[in-house]
């Protein structure tokens, strides 16, 4: 039974990214860990004071086929805006696809991204573990990316691993394996695909290494001298 519970709270927490369940869940969830969602939960709930919110944000999600990722206040009211919301990024999941809007124009796409979610090999894996990769962090290298800049971050360390993790799961000697080894090849293939991701964005922003750089020297510059220190 505890495996099972294990399995379906992995399942409804990572593979399905969270981007289906709203009102209370989302009250539940900011209440029960506010560092992680509580932000969120007070961002969604001051966009709904936008007036004519209803209808602003009915529309909007008729004409915009992705849900987006709003990480400000500012960034949640565009959110709700026609022809705002698309200024931002769209949300990925965890192998970096975008993610449809459930009440956009396109309900195909929906269909399809859902039964992939439930019948891929590698989410039913994961699901039975009890796992899910964690969110990347919009820090790299100590430098905070661009919308832009970890939109692709997420999107290639996400399809890289879904890659990988799709070899390892079609592999014969998977389903030979323990429940504890299954897990240690999990989490060492997702952080190798992941510093792989991270190899390639400093070859698609090389700027990224320079100001890291530059981030570092200010640093070096504004520490006081242990022998200059009162």
């Amino acid at each position: 039974l505890n495996a099972a519970l294990a399995a379906i709270k992995g399942f409804s927490t990572t593979i399905l990214d969270e981007s289906f369940m709203t009102g209370p869940a989302d009250l539940l969830r900011a209440i029960e860990d506010p560092e992680r969602y509580g932000s969120g939960y007070i961002r969604n709930q001051l966009a709904t004071w936008i007036p004519f919110y209803s209808t602003l944000s009915q529309t909007n999600r008729a004409i915009d086929p992705f849900m987006r990722d709003a990480k400000s206040i500012s960034d949640a009211l565009k959110s709700h805006v026609p022809g705002l919301s698309e200024t931002l990024m769209p949300r990925v999941d965890i192998w970096g696809n975008p993610i449809p809007n459930p009440q956009s124009v396109l309900p195909g796409v929906l269909a399809i991204y859902m039964k992939n979610v439930h019948t891929d090999p590698v989410n039913i894996a994961l699901a039975n573990l009890g796992m899910g990769p964690a969110a990347l962090p919009r820090n790299f290298m100590g430098v905070t990316l661009s919308d832009q800049q970890y939109y692709d971050y997420a999107r290639i360390a996400g399809q890289l691993a879904k890659s990988r993790m799709d070899a390892v799961v079609r592999s014969p000697y998977w389903a030979r394996m323990s429940p504890p080894v299954q897990r240690e090849v999990v989490t060492a293939t997702i952080k190798f695909a992941r510093e792989s991701a991270r190899g390639m964005m400093k070859g698609k922003y090389p700027s990224l290494i320079n100001q890291a750089y530059k981030n570092k020297i200010t640093k070096f510059n504004t520490v006081t001298p242990l022998d200059e220190q009162p």
